[in-house]
């Protein structure tokens, strides 16, 4: 499985702008949590997960987003790094599956990301901190 994007929707009237998900099945999604970058600079790479999933969704600005596979018995790169962008602007949650380290970094000041995950904080001990100097660096990715 690799990470796909899901594209949802967006309907504007006189009342504002709504942006609907409406095949979007979220049954597996336990939690979530968001992330405000309040510059340009910050890189937050890389997490990798061998059995979570997660779900990115822009809810401000816009951020570049890599993920990559990865090899868990060396901690190494298993694939090409794929990039993605997304955008407020864009009705698009990226699904990360397991097995895959991801990494971004906002493009626009104060853009916000809505992180779901398929597990609980803490039902499971699944969190790789790869560093961009020993895994990948973010520039050559």
């Amino acid at each position: 499985m690799k990470p796909t994007i899901h594209k949802g929707g967006i309907h504007q009237d006189e009342r504002g702008t709504l942006q609907f998900f409406n095949e979007f099945d979220m049954s597996k999604v336990k939690r979530m949590y968001h992330t405000t970058h309040a510059d340009t600079e910050t890189i937050r790479a890389w997490m990798g997960h061998k059995i979570e999933a997660r779900w990115f969704f822009c809810t401000c600005g816009r951020f570049k987003v890599k993920t990559v596979a990865i090899d868990f018995n060396t901690l190494s790169p298993a694939g090409e790094v794929q990039e993605c962008i997304l955008s407020v602007e864009n009705a698009e949650v990226l699904h990360i599956p397991a097995g895959f380290a991801s990494g971004f970094q906002a493009l626009s000041p104060s853009s916000s990301l809505l992180i779901m995950s398929d597990y609980h904080f803490g039902e499971v001990d699944d969190s790789y901190k790869l560093s961009t100097d020993e895994f990948l660096e973010w520039t050559q990715s």
